[in-house]
């Protein structure tokens, strides 16, 4: 059966990631939408430039029944070539664009990745290599995991969150919406009742090779100073 195309909205150096997961689930991939990028350059990443994400206002079919995916990615910390924003905040007005204008998306899940049957998985989100996701987990719209991370039994993922790679998400953890965890990162429930469980709020960042064993208020950063987990309310 022939799948449905896939056209990126926003643009990056490199999408290897994504396009090697469409290769290996044989999905085509078009190119890229991109106001920043149009009438600019023909290609970025060996990817053509399919012209502006805003044509499709007027024109929502105009690359017939392909899916759309966001091609802008955040790592918490890193800028994109624009000087008005930032790549969360660019992967933000992505999202707004796609409900306002209700864009089908992809969800792309790695063949070698594992999932247990009882997993939901919302569009737009990508699952990368080696990535394991127990029973009883829920997750947002336009999340990114990426290589050998994991998330435990009964833990909620909101929207447009970023699991680096070896990351893991342990049993009865709430993640809220535009949550960084770094690399090697860790979460976990340090409640005494294991029945409880430990929140995130929106808008954190887990700074790589961090643990983190209780709440997190939103608009949180946890860093590693000399080995120890330091929160910082932005």
């Amino acid at each position: 059966m022939k799948k449905q195309p896939l056209v990126l909205i926003g643009a990056r150096q490199t999408w290897d990631w994504i396009t090697e997961t469409c290769d290996a689930l044989e999905i085509p991939v078009l190119g890229f939408v991109d106001q920043l990028y149009a009438g600019r350059v023909d290609s970025v990443g060996g990817l053509p430039c399919l012209g502006s994400e805003l044509d499709l206002i007027e024109n929502p079919k105009k690359f017939g029944d392909a899916k759309f995916f966001i091609g802008t990615f955040w790592d918490g910390n890193s800028n994109v070539e624009s000087t008005v924003a930032n790549g969360h905040q660019l992967r933000l007005q992505h999202m707004k664009f796609i409900k306002d204008n209700k864009l089908e998306c992809h969800t792309l899940i790695d063949p070698q990745s594992m999932l247990s049957k009882n997993v939901k998985v919302g569009q737009g989100t990508f699952i990368s290599r080696n990535v394991n996701i127990r029973g009883g987990v829920e997750i947002g719209e336009h999340c990114n995991f990426l290589d050998n991370s994991g998330i435990a039994t009964d833990t909620k993922v909101g929207d447009n969150c970023i699991l680096s790679a070896g990351a893991y998400l342990m049993s009865n953890v709430i993640l809220g919406n535009n949550v960084y965890v770094g690399t090697r990162a860790t979460v976990l429930n340090g409640h005494s009742s294991k029945q409880e469980n430990v929140t995130i709020g929106d808008d954190c960042k887990i700074h790589a090779h961090v643990l983190v064993n209780k709440d997190l208020k939103p608009n949180t950063t946890a860093i590693l100073r000399n080995r120890v987990a330091f929160r910082n309310n932005l």
